[in-house]
């Protein structure tokens, strides 16, 4: 399969084994709204989030990452 030539995405001569702040975007196929529901309407009202089980598996991958001493999840 001919996949497209993408540019490259890191930044040329960049440490990533350096410390620092990363930000994560996960992306679905088709831009599916799979992980979760925002539930919330109203000005007064403060956004909620409710997770899909597919949205569950993630998270609990995520947070499987505080076992690690260098690594610090944020939200």
């Amino acid at each position: 399969m001919n996949l497209p030539k993408r540019k490259p995405t890191r930044l040329k001569d960049y440490d990533y084994s350096s410390e620092g702040a990363y930000f994560i975007t996960i992306c679905t196929k088709n831009k599916q709204k799979i992980l979760c529901d925002i539930v919330g309407d109203g000005a007064h009202d403060v956004p909620k989030i409710n997770l899909s089980p597919m949205g569950e598996i993630v998270e609990k991958y995520i947070l499987s990452t505080n076992k690690i001493p260098e690594l610090t999840v944020d939200k």
